[in-house]
C-alpha cells in the first residue's frame, strides 16, 4: 500500500503542473513511468526475495538450504526503504540531476537520510524563528509547491557572505520567475553569535519568514543530511518530497536551469 499510494502522489503533482499550463511541455509526465516502473520491477524482486526467505529458499549450507544472517538484514532493510520512502531511489531524468557537485562527504550513508537527488527529503525537527516553536520540516514543506532548501554556511551573517549572496540572488533573479509554485525555506547550523532580524539578507524577511530555522537545537540538521556547515548547500525539492537537484551556494545558476527545466517561466516587469 506504501509503495502504490506514492505511485498516486508522483502522478497527482504531475498531472496537476501539466494540466494547469505550469510546465513548459508535457514531458513530465514521461518521468512517472521512469520514475515508477523502475520502482514496481524492484518492490516485485524484493517481494520474490521475501517469499524465497519464508519459504526457507535463500542459501545453501552442507547441501540444505538456509537463510544466513546477513542476507536476512539485506532484505530487511531493502523492505524498510519501501515502507519508509527514504529508501527508493529515481533513476536520473529531467527532473533529477545526480550530478556530483563535490560537496557530500566519500561515505554515503543514504539510508540514514543524507542528502541524494532521486530520493525522499529526510523530516529533521528544526527551530522556527519566527515564534520558537519546534517544528517537523515536513510539515511545513507545502504540499504541491516546489521548495529551494538553503542550508547555509556559517557565513550567514555577513553581508558579503556566500550564504548571503545566494539568498539575495534567488530573490531577486529566481524566485521572482515562479510565482506561487516555489517556497524558499532555509536553515542555518550553529553561529558564533546571537543576531536579530537586521543582520539576516532582507530576502529571509520578504519570503522566508515563517520557514526560516535553527538546525541544531533538536538535531544537528547538517550532521543528517551530511552537509559541511563551514559549506552550506541548496537542494530543490520537488513537490512530493523528493530532492530533484543539489547546488553549491555560490552556483544558483544551477537551481535557476533546473526549475527552467521544470517550470513555465514568468516573465516579470523589472
Amino acid at each position: 500500500m506504501n509503495v502504490s499510494m506514492m505511485d498516486s502522489y508522483n502522478l497527482a503533482w504531475k498531472l496537476a503542473y501539466t494540466l494547469h499550463g505550469l510546465t513548459p511541455n508535457t514531458s513530465l509526465l514521461d518521468t512517472y513511468h521512469t520514475e515508477r516502473s523502475t520502482i514496481a520491477h524492484e518492490l516485485i524482486d524484493l517481494d520474490r526475495t521475501f517469499s524465497s526467505m519464508f519459504s526457507g529458499k535463500i542459501g545453501e549450507q552442507n547441501g540444505s538450504e538456509t537463510l544466513s544472517h546477513d542476507q536476512f538484514l539485506t532484505a530487511f532493510n531493502t523492505g524498510h526503504g519501501f515502507t519508509s520512502g527514504c529508501g527508493i531511489e529515481y533513476p536520473e531524468n529531467p527532473l533529477v540531476d545526480q550530478t556530483d557537485i563535490g560537496i557530500l562527504p566519500e561515505k554515503r550513508e543514504y539510508l540514514s537520510g543524507m542528502l541524494r537527488p532521486g530520493r525522499r527529503l529526510l523530516n529533521v525537527t528544526v527551530k522556527r524563528h519566527a515564534d520558537g516553536s519546534l517544528r517537523d520540516l515536513h510539515d511545513d514543506l507545502y504540499a504541491g509547491r516546489f521548495h529551494v532548501l538553503v542550508l547555509t554556511s556559517t557565513d550567514v551573517l555577513s553581508a558579503m557572505g556566500v550564504s548571503s549572496s545566494a539568498i539575495n540572488i534567488l530573490g531577486a533573479h529566481v524566485l521572482p520567475s515562479f510565482p506561487s509554485v516555489v517556497e524558499l525555506t532555509v536553515i542555518h547550523p550553529r553561529l558564533a553569535r546571537d543576531f536579530l532580524w537586521g543582520d539576516v539578507p532582507g530576502v529571509i524577511k520578504d519570503r522566508a519568514e515563517m520557514q526560516f530555522y535553527e538546525g541544531v537545537t533538536m538535531q544537528d540538521v547538517y550532521a543528517v543530511y551530511g552537509i559541511p556547515p563551514e559549506q552550506g548547500i541548496m537542494a530543490v525539492i520537488r513537490p512530493d518530497g523528493y530532492v530533484g537537484t543539489l547546488a553549491r551556494l555560490d552556483d544558483v545558476d544551477r537551481i535557476d536551469e533546473y526549475l527552467r527545466r521544470c517550470l513555465q517561466k514568468v516573465h516579470t516587469m523589472q
